[in-house]
């Protein structure tokens, strides 16, 4: 059992699963809550695996993270470089 949508779940359940971390993705960022945000983003990045849409959400985690106040989330930012990396 892993954390998000794995890349080969049936459609149904990526988009499932997609849509609510966007939500989650924006509740955080309105809320000013980076870490949160950072890892929806990451999370949206792997429901979309093997497409360009993939490295937009993980460039757009990888940017919030990078202006972040929070000196923890600057730093998971080097995790999902890694994961940006191996998309």
């Amino acid at each position: 059992p892993g954390r998000g949508p794995h890349p080969r779940a049936p459609l149904g359940q990526r988009e499932t699963a997609r849509s609510l971390f966007e939500q989650a993705f924006a509740q955080a960022q309105a809320a000013r809550l980076d870490a949160l945000a950072v890892d929806a983003a990451h999370m949206v990045a792997i429901s979309h695996a093997g497409s360009a849409a993939a490295l937009d959400w993980n460039r757009r985690g990888i940017e919030l993270a990078r202006s972040s106040s929070d000196r923890h989330v600057r730093q998971a930012r080097r995790a999902m470089t890694t994961f940006f990396l191996h998309l």
